[in-house]
């Protein structure tokens, strides 16, 4: 996945890369871009695209064609279609998974703590859920 050099090496001495994030259509509020832009986030969101009213599906595998993590508050149908996706043994990017509730910043907190503690590689064909990514996690 091209994500930009995260700076750390790999289990297999290799460099490990950066997330970069795709946000779809139900998360892609001004105020999130404009805080994860200015956090030094590489984001892409579906109306830049030209994505918006596309089915989740066509969302996950632009996220993934792209080497983005697809960031969404649409947990049921996209944990369906990771589901999905991992029996019939094809790949995505990953999925970050946001609730209501949390404020701008805590969800800037959470995203950079995953894109800090994840790489790329770390992240492709996973699930990670906002709401486990708090200040007492390790």
């Amino acid at each position: 996945m091209d994500c930009g050099t995260r700076g750390k090496v790999g289990q297999g001495g290799g460099q490990l890369t950066r997330c970069r994030l795709y946000l779809d259509e139900d998360s892609q509020a001004h105020d999130f871009i404009a805080a994860l832009k200015s956090a030094g986030v590489d984001v892409l969101n579906s109306a830049e695209t030209g994505m918006d009213g596309t089915t989740d599906l066509e969302q996950l595998l632009l996220a993934t064609s792209l080497g983005r993590v697809l960031y969404s508050r649409n947990i049921r149908d996209f944990r369906r279609l990771h589901v999905e996706l991992s029996t019939a043994g094809n790949a995505h990017s990953g999925l970050i998974f946001g609730v209501a509730g949390f404020s701008v910043g805590e969800r800037l907190r959470r995203v950079l703590r995953i894109f800090d503690r994840l790489s790329a590689e770390d992240i492709t064909n996973t699930e990670q859920f906002l709401s486990q990514w708090g200040d007492d996690q390790s």
